[in-house]
């Protein structure tokens, strides 16, 4: 059974090692992240951007991040929790910050160790776009401080942010022609 002190407990020492091993934020130039709507193209130029960046520094010198639990094998987990147990949506937020905490401990941190280029498709910024869309107040700042204290990020920050943009009109026309829909999508 579930117990929430142990997980609280278990959170909390966890929080402390990573201030442990990172004491203060730090903004990682070598970090792309791309974020904006469904359908607004985050894909199609992270994509792009990173065979740019590919044909500059070499096959090995960038790696591409979808947080969508398929990085390592705690994302893998938590996608399972996710695809087989369909949780209620507010643990489904729960287990998107774990899979982005994850995605950042197994693939970014290691491949900014190696001296890589981390392009991330989509940020922990979307959780404060889940937060608001439930219309949750309480929650938005409990992710905004989680997101600002560095707490899911490894205390790291992108040191290049691209907010792509896109009108309401073309968004819903690329949700209507995509072949597969999410379970985020408007109804």
């Amino acid at each position: 059974m579930h117990n929430p002190d142990r997980s609280i407990e278990s959170f909390l020492i966890y929080k402390r090692q990573i201030e442990t091993e990172r004491p203060q934020l730090t903004v990682e130039g070598r970090i792309i992240a791309l974020d904006g709507i469904n359908e607004a193209g985050k894909s199609a130029i992270a994509s792009r951007l990173v065979e740019a960046l590919k044909s500059k520094y070499g096959e090995e010198g960038v790696v591409l991040v979808k947080f969508n639990f398929t990085g390592g094998d705690e994302q893998r987990r938590l996608g399972s929790i996710v695809k087989n147990k369909k949780p209620q949506p507010g643990v489904v937020g729960g287990l998107i910050s774990a899979g982005i905490n994850r995605g950042y401990h197994e693939v970014i941190l290691p491949a900014l160790e190696t001296g890589k280029i981390v392009v991330i498709d989509r940020s922990e910024i979307d959780l404060l776009r889940f937060a608001l869309e439930s219309g949750d107040v309480e929650l938005y700042k409990k992710r905004l401080k989680l997101i600002s204290e560095g707490s899911i990020t490894h205390r790291l920050w992108s040191g290049n942010r691209v907010f792509v943009h896109i009108k309401v009109e073309e968004a819903w026309n690329n949700l209507c022609q995509r072949g597969s829909n999410s379970q985020f999508d408007p109804k």
